[in-house]
């Protein structure tokens, strides 16, 4: 076995340990890059005039669905996010197991 992740994460506390906490700081970055990233293209879109929905003439089907999965993704990010906050604030304070999803939608969506 090794020493790395007790050392890393730290021991539990309640029921909450330090790798929940740096789960959602990690991922919480994770989310604001993707933001970031959607609020640029936005920004992009809009000044030179572009739909932001894909839906410009010129573009292809393929362009159409890149969009769509895009804001899918996006979509699934901020429910991800959302329940993740949820799930860790009913551990820590309530000492309840909520949004049992949370684990599979963020292997799917990460």
């Amino acid at each position: 076995t090794t020493l790395l992740p007790p050392r890393l994460f730290g021991p539990r506390v309640g029921a909450v340990t330090r790798r929940h906490l740096s789960h959602g700081v990690f991922n919480g970055f994770a989310l604001a890059c993707a933001l970031g990233g959607y609020a640029c293209i936005f920004a992009n879109h809009r000044q030179s005039g572009a739909s932001q929905l894909g839906l410009d003439v010129l573009n292809n089907p393929a362009r159409v669905m890149h969009v769509v999965i895009g804001y899918a993704v996006l979509l699934l990010l901020l429910i991800q996010a959302g329940s993740g906050v949820a799930r860790l604030y009913m551990v820590a304070f309530r000492g309840k197991v909520v949004m049992k999803f949370h684990a599979v939608l963020g292997r799917m969506v990460y």
